[in-house]
């Protein structure tokens, strides 16, 4: 048999390629207006123009812990519905809000309950320690202004605590107070 150092090359390049995506996927996490419709299976394919990802990498977000980030990718589509399910914002609104929200994070103390909000959403998807969570989409039924997770019967499983991580976001921005000071805010602030 003939030795090609060509079929090395594409060789080591193939399991470079794998190995850079496989530790790219780990733990992710960071993003609303019209109420979602019952029993609803969100899928790219329903999305409107106001539920788009934030501006920048195609559903990249980023990830805090202990001050250190780390952006990765995420079904950001779904977050998206959860958000304007619970808040009359898009978005758009939340990214580059304070320390934590959208696709950078800095320092270790959010601005306000908005920020927090973020920082614990990037912690509840660092802790699933689930991979290729930027293909995993799940199933929601919304009624009034509740959402609950129908995905799957097992509560342990990676889709029902992605969809648990992200309507809890939703909760936790409902309750907060949007600060339009707070939109855009310069990062070499936070601490």
């Amino acid at each position: 048999m003939y030795y090609s150092p060509i079929m090395d090359i594409v060789r080591v390049l193939v399991l470079g390629t794998i190995l850079i995506s496989a530790l790219a996927e780990p733990y992710p996490t960071s993003l609303q207006r019209q109420p979602i419709e019952t029993n609803t299976s969100v899928r790219q394919s329903e999305m409107d123009a106001n539920s788009t990802p934030v501006p920048g990498r195609r559903g990249v977000v980023e990830t805090s812990v202990g001050g250190r980030s780390r952006r990765q990718r995420r079904n950001v589509f779904q977050l998206c519905r959860v958000i304007r399910k619970y808040t009359s914002n898009s978005c758009f609104d939340y990214n580059n809000y304070g320390c934590f929200c959208g696709l950078r994070s800095r320092g270790s103390h959010p601005v306000d309950d908005v920020d927090r909000c973020c920082l614990e959403h990037d912690h509840c998807f660092t802790s699933l320690r689930c991979t290729l969570l930027s293909f995993t989409t799940y199933s929601m039924k919304c009624s009034g202004s509740k959402c609950t997770c129908t995905t799957d019967s097992k509560t342990t499983s990676c889709r029902y605590r992605s969809c648990q991580c992200d309507i809890k976001f939703g909760e936790c921005l409902q309750a907060a107070r949007y600060n339009k000071r707070h939109k855009n805010f310069n990062t070499l602030r936070c601490h």
